[in-house]
């Protein structure tokens, strides 16, 4: 009891209560996302990679876009690409009324004034909530959630479970093992479309000389090195975030003390780079035991890094690897894309774990390896791991670009 308080507590340090709602305006498009979401850096900014990209193509076309950061975000205004609004404290306000009943739907009607004052044609969430999803279509407005990851399977966050009320109006997919999964809302009239990745797209072909200096790798490293990419999972750290379904397996929270002796046996021919998680590093208070660990690592094993792996665009971090090593991630997708063979660790995905399930289509087709964490096995899989056949089955143009903005403007 006494260390869930002190999390609540923690929690609430942490919280930026202020809001900028006052500042909204008529737009066509309006755009939510958390800090989490805004894994790189741009120009000094925090920028979305999924969101902003689709952003960055509505504007290109004449539609004009505003964007919120969900609670609890801090990176609003000058801080985050597009300026986002904050509205922590209104908020705070309608969730607090809501759970006193005193006002039932009181976050619902606070959703509906922010739809009304910008009057858009369109709603692009990540992660949507149910007073959104709820005063969305009593607004009738179109509400769309762009889906924040690759390989969703079963269905997430009970969406199979949830009244339409509480559920998007169209969805954008981002690969066919989501789709396939996503499909399953069709019943409720839920419009399904994948669509090219718009951020991974990008760094593919002629779309890759027009990437800003910001999102390029700066370090050189030897080239008789291998480069080896780690990149952390949260919810295995058990003083700040451990979930149930990870509890105890990792002492130091992001990966098995193993690594660590493979990392030292492999001084001479591996350079290792280390990459945490959006939602580790948009809070660095936090999880700042966790950084400290690493900057400790890596002054102990100079064939190692974590600040430009973490902080540069995953694909120009994959653009010089060999392989990837994590406990449980979509980034096994992502790598995939770009030829990157992964080596996933975690218990919970071996036969008989609660994800046994996760990552099977990558490893039907030899694009993921499930292991337990013995040193030998993963010295001799970081030796023979290659770069294969990029698997860029969602970043092609199979589907032209302007179906995306006729699915979201409904202009069909």
């Amino acid at each position: 009891m006494l260390s869930q308080v002190r999390r609540i507590i923690n929690a609430f340090k942490q919280i930026d209560f202020k809001s900028t709602l006052s500042h909204i305006s008529k737009s066509d498009v309006l755009l939510f996302c958390h800090d989490v979401d805004r894994g790189v850096t741009l120009n000094d900014q925090a920028y979305a990679q999924l969101l902003d990209s689709v952003r960055d193509e509505l504007v290109a076309k004449g539609y004009s876009c505003v964007t919120i950061a969900h609670p609890w975000s801090v990176l609003g205004g000058e801080k985050a690409y597009g300026n986002p609004l904050l509205m922590n404290r209104d908020y705070l306000v309608a969730k607090l009324l809501t759970k006193l009943k005193i006002d039932k739907t009181r976050e619902v009607k606070l959703y509906k004034r922010i739809i009304g004052q910008v009057s858009p044609k369109v709603i692009i969430t990540i992660g949507c909530n149910d007073a959104l999803c709820e005063a969305a279509r009593v607004l009738q407005v179109y509400h769309v959630e762009l889906l924040h990851g690759i390989g969703y399977t079963p269905m997430p966050w009970g969406w199979d479970k949830k009244n339409k009320e509480q559920l998007p109006q169209g969805i954008l997919s981002l690969d066919d093992v989501s789709t396939k999964t996503f499909k399953e809302l069709e019943k409720y009239k839920i419009k399904v479309l994948q669509i090219p990745h718009p951020f991974l797209r990008r760094f593919i072909g002629n779309e890759r000389s027009k990437l800003p200096i910001d999102w390029q790798l700066q370090s050189i490293v030897n080239s008789n090195r291998k480069e080896i990419l780690v990149s952390f999972s949260w919810g295995y750290a058990p003083d700040i975030d451990e979930l149930d379904c990870f509890k105890g397996i990792l002492k130091n929270g992001l990966f098995f003390e193993e690594l660590e002796d493979v990392v030292k046996q492999t001084a001479d021919s591996v350079y290792w780079r280390f990459r945490f998680h959006p939602l580790q590093y948009r809070q660095k208070r936090k999880y700042a035991r966790l950084f400290t660990f690493m900057d400790n690592f890596v002054t102990k094993h100079p064939n190692s890094e974590w600040v430009e792996s973490t902080f540069k665009p995953l694909p120009s971090v994959l653009a010089g690897c060999s392989g990837h090593i994590t406990m449980t991630s979509m980034v096994c997708y992502e790598a995939a894309y770009f030829g990157v063979k992964s080596l996933a660790l975690c218990p919970s995905l071996q036969a008989g774990g609660i994800y046994e399930n996760f990552l099977m289509d990558l490893v039907d087709i030899g694009y993921v390896k499930k292991c337990n964490p013995n040193i030998n096995e993963i010295i001799s899989w970081v030796t023979v791991t290659q770069k294969t056949r990029p698997l860029l089955n969602n970043i092609d143009e199979r589907i032209p670009e302007n179906n995306l903005v006729s699915f979201l403007l409904r202009e069909y």
